[in-house]
């Protein structure tokens, strides 16, 4: 070849390669000609970014395709476009490509997502996430357009579904309701809420109302039409919708509107689980006849009464539509709505304090609901967490500030006219609420008692939206209840109203208190206010002082040991049916016997905790005797129960002032008459074990003169001879042996020639044999006032001197009989002369005092 050829070869590929350069340049310009007036593919490629998503039937949550490009390719002359997205997942490259009017069920959400149903498959959906807000409004709006022309365009026979299209449309998310849409939502709803952007956008068309309003519509048209197909598919969207947003005051409050709340408890009738059990709850039947609202304090806060209103509503669907589906953690979000609706309560009542609480004051005494009201509000300060401490403290001044508590005096007496108000109102709601229940009772019984009989006919099923089973609580009761809550809460309101009760001279709120043991007499709650109120650990100095002084001098303690020494023996009628009586008197009986417990332990409480208060009553009352004597006459082995432990207490007092009270009365018999008649040995009891423990608390305590007495008594000494060969008690070893090491005392040893006097003697005076001190010019010893002028105390103090003088120019008068009163002040004997016609003799406390004041002039 020659160099000719060569070069024309050349030139001629030059020319060919040209060619196709410019061929191929021509096409991209033409291309970017046709993509500079695209509204979507002349975008830049960072607006054209998108995230593909999958789900389908055999997957239950999105499914990431890839991240890559669209655009649009076709579309002119009002053809069908068709969107293509070239993405890349995992290094591999793959294009995705659908036409725009073969879908169905486009939307758009949050300005950032495109959904669509493909047509080519009914069980995929793809979704596709922008990155870049812009390239979403441009790819949305150039769909719309295609899908507005293709609804101008359609046939008759397909008006329907596009009229539905146009107005799915008009919802972030949710379709527009009908028979397909219903059905559809209804296998995907749980899918659809696993998704946070689309359960927001769910959300948000619940939250404007006006999807559930055209659910509704649909759905009462359905009812009237009898095409009840599809209806339990509503209650089943609905359920779940709740379900999920339960935590949600905002939707709550949507559901619980006066718009929507009695349309969404009709669609619950139609539970299919409850369907199937031919079971029918008539929800809106019951809020119609059964729901009524008690207007207790007006207010002109048209907010207060609607939240008052979805309160209730919140609560019923808690307790009564959703108890089958919820789960713990349901139930904790439910109850985190409900304190958030009575917070927003709280807040409406705080800003009105005045009017609110000077009306609820004026209503407590006349209504009963009233204190209904005021239980809630105590309720929600107790155990809101949301609830903000100063609005917590609020409350409870207001309570203090406008004496609430002591408004319910009457309702522990029983002479306010809210009780009146409830008798009259209230118990025959109670009274049939009663026999309803007796009824149920026996054709419950005689079902069992013919079970042959009984087929699906005539089985009892019983209303559960039924109210005339319910009880209402007693007034009583529910004041109770409420000091209960404050006295959790606050105590010291419960002691201020006390306190402010008593300033007319009587304590009637803290006798009614008291009171309250014998009308309840199951009612712990009433215990526990009386022993708080007089627990000193709780209170300041001032407190305790004032609290004792209502409590021992104002007449309370006296009247609780009334209700104790009672005596409910009485003779029966001779017409009266004697085996009705019985079981009349036995009631009567338990119902005395659990008051006289409760009012033991706070006896116990008593003797624990004031000491000195409580052993000068006893002494001058001899509770201890008359407790046991209650115990024994007849017989009650669960009041013995509270008497021992009283017993038990009052011995581990230490004090010689009890003992000599339990030796002269003999108390100790019937703790060793119980223990040997009423317990078995074979096996132990809480009776056993009391008896026991106050024998081992008279060891451990040192009492020598109770371990003498025990031995040294005849029936006491026989029982425990009878117990040390029948039972392997090692107590009773114990204090033989304790008194086999104890000098050979006895009470009747003494100084005294009467065997009584040790029981009459002072609390001061030394109970065993002390070493004598010398005689010293001190007056008190162990103080040095040595050098102090006052005069000494010797036998040799002459007549003008003697302190004691005045006192016996009062004594000598008329030569008239004298006695001699023997006092023990130390370091010596000092006999003063007095009148035996004056009825009493001075006391030693104020001899001492003349003594101190004449030595000192």
């Amino acid at each position: 070849m020659t160099e000719n050829d060569s070069n024309l070869q050349s030139t001629s590929a030059d020319d060919g390669s040209t060619a196709s350069v410019e061929a191929k340049a021509n096409d991209v310009e033409d291309e970017e000609q046709k993509s500079a007036g695209h509204p979507v593919n002349s975008l830049p490629m960072s607006c054209r970014r998108v995230k593909l998503y999958e789900i389908g039937s055999s997957t239950e949550s999105w499914v990431d395709k890839g991240t890559g490009f669209c655009h649009f390719e076709g579309g002119e002359d009002g053809d069908n476009p068709k969107l293509v997205v070239d993405i890349e997942f995992d290094g591999i490259k793959s294009v995705v490509s659908t036409y725009i009017r073969d879908n169905s069920d486009y939307s758009s959400q949050n300005e950032s997502i495109i959904i669509w149903h493909e047509g080519n498959d009914t069980r995929l959906y793809r979704a596709l996430s922008f990155q870049n807000i812009l390239g979403h409004n441009a790819c949305w709006a150039y769909i719309r357009k295609f899908l507005d022309e293709s609804m101008l365009q359609s046939s008759t026979s397909e008006s329907g579904s596009s009229s539905q299209t146009k107005e799915s449309t008009s919802y972030r998310m949710l379709p527009s309701p009908s028979a397909a849409t219903i059905q559809k939502l209804d296998s995907t709803l749980d899918t659809l809420i696993c998704q946070n952007g689309i359960s927001d956008a769910l959300y948000l068309d619940l939250l404007e109302k006006k999807w559930l309003k055209e659910l509704f519509e649909f759905m009462n048209k359905s009812i009237e039409n009898e095409e009840l197909t599809w209806i339990p598919s509503i209650a089943s969207i609905l359920l779940r919708m709740v379900l999920n947003w339960c935590g949600s005051l905002e939707l709550m409050l949507v559901f619980v509107s006066d718009e929507i709340f009695f349309d969404l408890l009709r669609a619950f009738e139609y539970d299919s689980e409850l369907l199937s059990q031919n079971i029918r709850m008539n929800h809106v039947k019951f809020f119609q006849e059964f729901v009524k609202h008690h207007d207790i304090v007006p207010l002109k806060n048209s907010t207060f009464y609607q939240l008052i209103h979805a309160n209730y509503r919140m609560n019923y669907l808690k307790d009564v539509v959703l108890p089958r589906h919820l789960d713990e953690f349901s139930i904790q979000r439910m109850n985190s709505t409900i304190y958030s609706n009575m917070t927003e309560i709280m807040g409406v009542i705080l800003t009105e304090e005045c009017t609110f609480f000077e009306a609820l004051r004026a209503k407590l005494s006349q209504s009963y609901m009233a204190a209904l009201l005021l239980r809630e509000l105590l309720v929600v300060a107790r155990g809101n967490n949301i609830l903000s401490q100063p609005d917590r403290n609020s409350l409870i001044l207001m309570v203090r500030h406008y004496q609430l508590l002591n408004e319910l005096t009457g309702y522990l007496d029983q002479t306010a006219n809210a009780c009146q108000d409830f008798e009259k109102n209230m118990r025959p709601i109670n009274t049939k609420a009663e026999q309803e229940y007796v009824e149920i009772k026996k054709m419950l019984y005689k079902k069992r008692e013919t079970p042959e009989d009984s087929d699906n006919s005539t089985l009892y099923r019983p209303n559960l939206l039924s109210t005339c089973r319910h009880k209402l609580v007693e007034p009583t009761s529910l004041a109770i209840e409420i000091f209960y809550i404050c006295m959790e809460i606050f105590p010291a309101i419960v002691r201020a109203a006390v306190f402010t009760d008593a300033e007319s001279g009587t304590p009637k709120l803290l006798m009614a208190l008291c009171g309250t043991l014998v009308r309840i007499p199951d009612c712990l709650q009433a215990k526990e206010i009386i022993m708080r109120l007089l627990d000193p650990k709780s209170m300041d100095l001032p407190e305790k002082d004032e609290m004792c002084r209502l409590f021992y001098d104002k007449g309370v303690l006296d009247y609780m040991l009334n209700m104790v020494y009672v005596d409910d023996s009485e003779e029966a009628p001779e017409s009266s049916n004697h085996n009705g009586y019985v079981r009349k008197r036995k009631s009567s009986r338990i119902s005395r016997s659990s008051e006289s417990v409760h009012i033991m332990e706070i006896l116990s409480l008593c003797a624990r905790e004031h000491r000195h208060r409580f052993k000068l009553r006893m002494q001058s009352q001899n509770i201890p005797l008359k407790i046991m004597q209650r115990t024994l006459e007849p017989f009650d082995k669960f009041l013995a129960v509270g008497a021992l432990k009283f017993l038990r207490v009052c011995i581990q007092m230490k004090d010689s002032l009890v003992e000599r009270h339990i030796i002269k009365n003999n108390v100790l018999r019937s703790v060793l008459w119980i223990l040997n008649h009423h317990v078995s040995g074979s096996q132990g009891s809480v009776l056993e074990s009391i008896c026991l423990s106050i024998l081992s608390a008279i060891e451990c305590g040192s009492m020598d003169n109770l371990i003498v007495w025990l031995f040294d008594d005849q029936f006491c000494s026989k029982i425990l001879s009878k117990l040390k060969e029948t039972r392997s008690y090692s107590i009773i070893a114990t204090l033989e042996k304790s008194r086999n090491n104890l000098k050979s005392i006895t009470i009747t040893k003494r100084k005294y020639s009467d065997p009584n006097a040790w029981f009459e003697e002072d609390d001061d005076t030394c109970t065993s044999n002390k070493r004598s001190s010398p005689v010293t010019n001190r007056i008190v010893e162990g103080y040095d006032d040595v050098n102090e002028d006052f005069p000494s105390i010797t036998k040799s103090v002459e007549p003008e001197d003697d302190p004691w003088m005045p006192l016996r120019k009062r004594a000598s008068h008329e030569n008239k009989k004298e006695e001699k009163f023997v006092f023990n002040l130390q370091p010596r004997k000092i006999t003063v002369k007095l009148k035996s016609d004056q009825g009493t003799l001075y006391s030693a406390s104020t001899i001492a005092h003349s003594f101190i004041r004449y030595t000192n002039l």
